[in-house]
């Protein structure tokens, strides 16, 4: 008698399957997996690794597996060789349900031929709490008819190109400064709060056919007691019941802080129990028990979605030659271009470069800041200021700088003819704030690139102007080094409620074009 699916998506450490994931899916034990970064070297290798499993299901008769990744552009890729697209913030500020499906179709062509056909994307969370990090820049802004719209857009394109969307964190994750990897976020929202703000760019992605939608680790109350991943009143009275919802549930990483309140060998089962499809078993320990467990368990209803999801899958996979990777890297720089929003008094005009000017160029390099995200790094703003015009020196300092470094910034500033700084989420950082005015207070007037929280704009009161990349990849910082230097007029809208200053132009809130 052939072993019944597990309902689990496994994780597992290394670039190569181990034994134990082939022969489960082999068995059909294991229906699929969910791949992170750190499964990952090359286009190539990562391509060989799903052929791997593919291999397993073909030789014990199985459907194709679901081979699940987070790939969504801008703040968390876990591909880092592929297109580095703007993130969902970005495609909000353009407005453009044109770009979004773009967005999504140059993300699921490229993950389908690398192998990859379950899409942990796109987020439909409400950027509710713009100062916070939890979302941030994976949210489309934060009105709920606008993400509804582009959601709705990435998803078609997604899928379009043979990649399964799963959209996150069901019922919203947006209106919390708690972040679930950590510990458990508790969202009092009543029923009709939910469904007017949260609600609508989930029900939206339901109507576009969204293949999947994952559950969030966050608490609402008024749904019943627990994270929604147990919770009955969220993935079966509102999931299934009230938006009608016939796809896959899949529980984000059950590994996650979240959901220490319940044994790890127990929360796999207890999610299933209460109405989701897939577990995401993450990083937990013992998975081989787990799985062996939930092979004996009654989940026909989980059993049977699975199978029919299955069933649909190509076997044919795209070669990596078939995608057009220059085009793509073309369209993600004219988005990057497209979403730059300027905050800046009315009559403001910008200054072209003049050779000979003593430029200084401050810049915030930061890590991580967040567990859901990839785009870390050091920052570019000094080589592209320098590329235009020669920059007198740069000053390189970390997210929350040391007294140190903000002396250091201040000294090099001192007769600068301008100043250029580069922020990373200033709003949430008060030594950045410290650093900025301690700069105004030596008589300069900074040029500021928002490399990352839009709302860097609200605390970087008294800059000349703000240029807003809501990201990081080196087309965003460029562009809105373009529009600070005049090359390049800013064409993006605020996605997210900035404070009034008087500085009205580019404020204006996006919309759906």
């Amino acid at each position: 008698m052939p072993t019944q699916s597990s309902a689990c998506l496994v994780g597992f450490r290394g670039t190569e399957a181990p034994t134990w994931v082939l022969e489960g899916i082999r068995s059909g034990a294991i229906p699929g997996v969910c791949l992170f970064n750190f499964n990952l070297t090359s286009l190539e290798q990562l391509r060989e690794l799903t052929s791997s499993l593919r291999r397993a299901a073909t030789d014990g008769g199985q459907p194709v597996p679901l081979i699940g990744i987070d790939q969504e552009g801008g703040q968390l890729a876990a591909v880092a060789d592929a297109t580095s697209l703007p993130g969902n913030m970005a495609l909000a500020a353009i407005g453009s349900v044109d770009y979004a499906y773009m967005s999504g179709q140059i993300i699921g062509l490229e993950l389908a031929a690398l192998g990859c056909n379950l899409n942990f994307a796109p987020v439909l969370d409400l950027a509710s709490q713009g100062e916070s990090n939890v979302v941030g820049l994976r949210a489309f802004g934060d009105d709920p008819g606008l993400a509804a719209e582009l959601g709705a857009a990435q998803i078609r394109g997604m899928q379009e190109a043979g990649v399964i969307a799963c959209a996150k964190h069901f019922p919203g994750h947006g209106n919390t400064a708690t972040d679930s990897h950590l510990s458990c976020p508790i969202v009092e929202r009543s029923m009709a709060e939910l469904e007017s703000l949260e609600l609508p760019p989930f029900r939206r992605a339901v109507e576009a056919g969204v293949g999947a939608l994952m559950a969030a680790h966050v608490s609402y109350p008024s749904l019943g007691q627990g994270p929604a991943t147990f919770a009955t009143g969220v993935l079966r009275l509102l999931l299934r019941d009230r938006l009608g919802f016939s796809g896959l549930a899949i529980t984000d990483a059950l590994d996650m802080h979240a959901l220490d309140d319940v044994p790890e060998g127990e929360r796999a089962a207890k999610a299933l129990a209460a109405g989701a499809d897939l577990a995401l078993l993450g990083h937990l320990p013992n998975q081989e028990r787990i799985v062996e467990a939930l092979t004996r368990a009654d989940l026909p209803e989980a059993r049977a979605r699975l199978a029919s999801v299955r069933a649909a899958l190509s076997t044919e996979v795209p070669t990596l030659a078939d995608v057009d990777w220059d085009e793509h890297a073309r369209v993600a720089a004219e988005m990057a271009r497209a979403a730059v929003t300027l905050v800046a008094s009315p009559s403001w005009r910008p200054k072209p470069l003049v050779s000979g000017e003593r430029i200084v160029v401050i810049s915030v390099s930061a890590g991580n800041l967040t567990p859901a995200e990839t785009a870390g790094g050091a920052s570019q703003i000094a080589e592209q200021v320098a590329v235009r015009c020669p920059v007198t020196e740069a000053v390189d300092i970390s997210y929350a700088p040391s007294a140190q470094q903000i002396e250091r910034a201040v000294a090099a500033a001192a007769g600068a003819d301008r100043v250029v700084f580069a922020s990373v989420n200033a709003a949430t950082d008060p030594r950045q704030q410290e650093l900025f005015r301690r700069l105004l207070a030596a008589g300069h007037r900074p040029l500021v690139v928002a490399q990352r929280n839009p709302l860097d704009a609200e605390v970087l009161a008294g800059a000349e102007a703000v240029a807003c990349s809501f990201g990081r990849n080196t087309s965003q910082t460029d562009a809105a080094i373009a529009v600070l230097f005049g090359e390049l007029v800013a064409s993006g809208r605020m996605p997210v409620a900035l404070k009034p200053s008087g500085r009205a132009l580019g404020a204006e809130r996006a919309s759906v074009a």
